[in-house]
């Protein structure tokens, strides 16, 4: 979302650069921060203010993002693009961000940004707030349900970006717990371990994990009721490129290599897609 349709990065950086004063009293450089732009909440933490509790890092952002809502804009050509897209598909399109989801709704319900909240099935309560479950989106850290099936993910399909990683299962009847096995779980506890381990026990996540991890890719794919194979995942970063590649996706990457195809803006993808369904 952020830097593929919406033009965000310098609410981020502004966030970044605030949070880190708050937190550690140093200044945030642009040129430090700019590379990492797209990388998850966690890796904000851990690269630019080390120890700082991670909760509290994440309410600081949602609570103050809105605070620069006035620095973001859509990418030219970009609600053409999802509109296209959802008329093509018939609305099976899905945000896949490393957004905490109330940051995703704070964006996606300014004004500016209307067309693209309806495409992506937005719609609001009589008081404006966002009909919980309407917005076809995945982020960083949403819970991991029961209906979740068990998806095993071999750190090789990280890192290499090369490896399909397994689909999760269609939504089904069982109450089974889940057990993801993740890429920083290597070497620390095995397959066959991990899947018989309770619930409590050290490990087991309960919420799924961010890109460059593919679950989130694979996690969109069944809420559209689809096969990664069938997917096109536009992105903007190496993260994108690399999660969506383990996943077994057809990507498309803009200004960013590691892709099936580089374009360089969001509205080479409308050229491209009209070339596709002609």
């Amino acid at each position: 979302m952020d830097g593929t349709i919406l033009e965000t990065a310098d609410i981020w950086f502004e966030l970044l650069k605030a949070s880190v004063k708050e937190y550690t009293g140093r200044e945030l450089k642009y040129e430090e921060w700019r590379p990492y732009f797209g990388q998850s909440m966690q890796e904000n933490v851990r690269r630019f203010m080390p120890g700082v509790n991670q909760e509290d890092f994440d309410n600081y952002c949602i609570e103050h993002y809105s605070e620069y809502l006035d620095k973001m804009h859509i990418l030219d050509g970009a609600e053409e693009v999802v509109e296209f897209c959802s008329k093509m598909t018939e609305g099976m399109i899905c945000i896949v961000t490393n957004c905490p989801g109330p940051i995703t709704a704070q964006t996606l319900a300014a004004e500016k940004a209307a067309r693209l909240f309806h495409a992506f099935g937005g719609r609001k309560d009589g008081n404006g707030k966002i009909i919980e479950g309407t917005l076809r989106a995945v982020h960083a850290d949403d819970p991991i349900l029961p209906h979740m099936r068990q998806v095993e993910v071999r750190e090789e399909n990280v890192e290499s970006a090369t490896q399909p990683a397994k689909t999760p299962e269609p939504e089904h009847d069982s109450d089974e717990d889940v057990v993801l096995v993740t890429p920083d779980m290597a070497g620390q506890v095995s397959s066959v371990e991990a899947k018989t381990r309770e619930p409590s026990a050290p490990k087991y996540l309960t919420k799924i994990p961010p890109k460059p991890d593919p679950y989130m890719v694979l996690e969109a794919c069944r809420k559209l009721g689809v096969k990664p194979d069938e997917c096109i995942f536009v992105g903007d970063s190496r993260f994108d490129m690399q999660a969506a590649k383990a996943a077994g996706c057809v990507t498309v990457g803009i200004n960013v290599d590691g892709g099936d195809i580089r374009i360089n803006s969001i509205k080479d993808l409308l050229v491209l897609f009209k070339e596709v369904k002609n």
